[in-house]
């Protein structure tokens, strides 16, 4: 529902990186760009989340979410809002 696959990396598997993202879908259209680092959704940091938790929200369809996207050194707002692909 998002377009963008996700790894869990760093030792105690964290840090949520998005490693390959479907064209024309929610996390491209959002601007989301493959190597972003997930650092809080809702406002909420995803320290306390794993990594299945992520992809269960993102099942959702129709469910808008606020990110906090680290890329380079960089902080980055970046709302999504989920919908079918097919």
């Amino acid at each position: 529902m998002s377009g963008m696959s996700l790894a869990a990396s760093s030792e105690d598997f964290k840090t949520f990186k998005a490693r390959a993202l479907v064209e024309n879908s929610p996390a491209t259209e959002a601007g989301l760009r493959v190597g972003d680092i997930i650092t809080a959704i809702g406002g909420k940091s995803t320290s306390n989340v794993t990594l299945e938790q992520i992809r269960r929200m993102f099942r959702q369809e129709g469910r808008r979410y606020s990110l906090s996207v680290k890329r380079n050194e960089s902080l980055l707002p970046i709302k999504i809002k989920t919908r079918r692909l097919i």
